[in-house]
């Protein structure tokens, strides 16, 4: 069966940046759950009120933060996912910083973010996201970083779903 083309992408304007504002997360439960709670209608994801609570904000540094959703495609095997790669930092190495980098390190996750353009995503929708790469640090020379540098991967069958600002606004800690 042949795929289609959804239509054409217009020449954009040039008023995009780079990078990401706020991160929250929250500790995946189960493709159950997923599947209960996040509906998906042409990429874009509602998340039922069961799953929008116990979400933790991390604020991220200016130009510290990126996301990238890689296409892995095999024509020989005839499959086909995203890799997607959250990579951000945390400066000031602390005790509680130590102590929420061994705790999500230990558990997949859901990641939503906001990004520079106000547009809203949520990464590891099925599958949830997990730390592949962290480490802590003191730095070296007085200007060096003294934090964490973290990375989190997923991996879905579709890129990266959107979410609403007013989805996103619902995901509390309470």
């Amino acid at each position: 069966m042949a795929c289609s083309l959804i239509g054409s992408v217009p020449f954009a304007c040039r008023d995009s940046v780079g990078g990401i504002k706020e991160i929250k997360i929250k500790a995946y439960t189960s493709l159950l759950n997923a599947t209960n709670d996040f509906v998906e209608t042409s990429g874009v994801i509602a998340i039922g009120t069961g799953s929008r609570s116990s979400w933790y904000t991390y604020y991220v540094e200016k130009e510290t933060a990126s996301i990238t959703d890689t296409a892995n495609n095999n024509i020989q095997n005839g499959t086909s996912f995203m890799q997607t790669e959250l990579k951000f930092i945390w400066n000031k190495l602390s005790v509680t910083l130590r102590n929420e980098f061994n705790v999500l390190r230990q558990t997949p996750v859901w990641i939503a973010f906001r990004d520079q353009n106000d547009a809203y995503w949520l990464m590891g929708t099925y599958a949830g996201a997990d730390i592949t790469a962290g480490i802590l640090m003191t730095g070296t020379a007085r200007g060096d970083r003294s934090g964490a540098e973290i990375t989190f991967t997923s991996k879905e069958t579709t890129p990266i779903m959107s979410i609403s600002a007013a989805t996103y606004a619902t995901l509390v800690t309470v």
